[in-house]
């Protein structure tokens, strides 16, 4: 039995739109991914799967532009009754719907390669982040050397606690003016390049919303985003955090791609249905795969 041929029709035509729908959120998705697999990148640099990652994010930047120009393809062969555009359209989703199983492979992977790493003794101490001296892990270092010292004198109020006696001269709660984060230093702003500048901003946004401290141990202050604010969790370090929402992320992409792939399969069944239904039987192969009335 048969769907009537007036429902398929509506149906396919809303598939284009669910497709670049698809590929938008694709692209964003990617972009976030990016950012955060910029920070791993920078705490492991040489780790042969790192560099793995970065050419499947170059792959995922490739692919969620494909599924754009797919839906474009359906939306204007199926506007402007483009029998061939309808075609290459169908076929791209069929593409589409494998690429989408692999990602679905890749994501589960990534979560449990990410999983590997907390399940690790992650709570290192300070000689291990001494040994690893990485770029993320020196400018934690540095950084927390600089601020409240004799080159960037601080406005701090002592609600974490006294600071060290080395920077008690040069923290005190009388000078509103002076930085309450390593950014706002004169020094800092003179001797760091751009990348330095933006991982450490985006430091600052990971401490404000979670409220970790050092990068891989705790610290008594949140240098990159406001040491006069109490952390969330004073036990709780940057670089665990951006490895659980790196696994999330894996774990969501998985997710997203098992249904999008579920979606599609539904979507090119119905499209089969309407290529094959008795109505367009007397059609020619690239009418019959076109959702608009011949």
């Amino acid at each position: 039995m048969c769907m009537p041929i007036g429902i398929l029709r509506c149906v396919v035509s809303l598939e284009a739109w669910i497709v670049m729908i698809c590929g938008i959120a694709a692209f964003i998705f990617t972009m976030i991914m990016q950012i955060h697999y910029s920070l791993m990148l920078q705490a492991n640099e040489g780790e042969s799967w790192m560099l793995f990652g970065q050419g499947m994010l170059t792959a995922f930047w490739l692919f969620s532009s494909y599924i754009i120009i797919n839906g474009v393809c359906g939306i204007v062969g199926g506007q402007h009754k483009k029998p061939c555009l309808l075609l290459a359209f169908n076929v791209g989703n069929i593409i589409i719907i494998i690429a989408f199983i692999i990602l679905m492979v890749i994501g589960y992977v990534l979560a449990d390669e990410t999983r590997k790493l907390t399940d690790k003794d992650i709570q290192q101490n300070e000689n291990t982040c001494l040994d690893n001296r990485s770029e993320l892990n020196t400018l934690d270092w540095e950084s927390k050397d600089l601020l409240c010292s004799i080159e960037c004198p601080c406005y701090y109020t002592q609600l974490n606690g006294p600071l060290a006696k080395n920077k008690t001269l040069w923290g005190d709660d009388k000078h509103p003016e002076r930085p309450t984060k390593v950014q706002d230093c004169e020094l800092f702003q003179k001797t760091q390049n751009t990348t330095v500048k933006y991982f450490s901003n985006y430091l600052g946004e990971i401490q404000k919303n979670t409220g970790c401290t050092g990068w891989c141990v705790p610290y008594q202050m949140q240098i990159f985003y406001d040491i006069n604010i109490v952390p969330k969790d004073p036990q709780l370090y940057c670089q665990y955090v951006v490895i659980q929402k790196l696994t999330e992320m894996g774990m969501l992409m998985g997710d997203i791609a098992a249904g999008v792939t579920a979606v599609m399969l539904i979507l090119i069944t119905l499209t089969c249905c309407l290529c094959f239904h008795p109505a367009n039987k007397d059609q020619d192969f690239y009418k019959k795969m076109a959702h608009y009335e011949n």
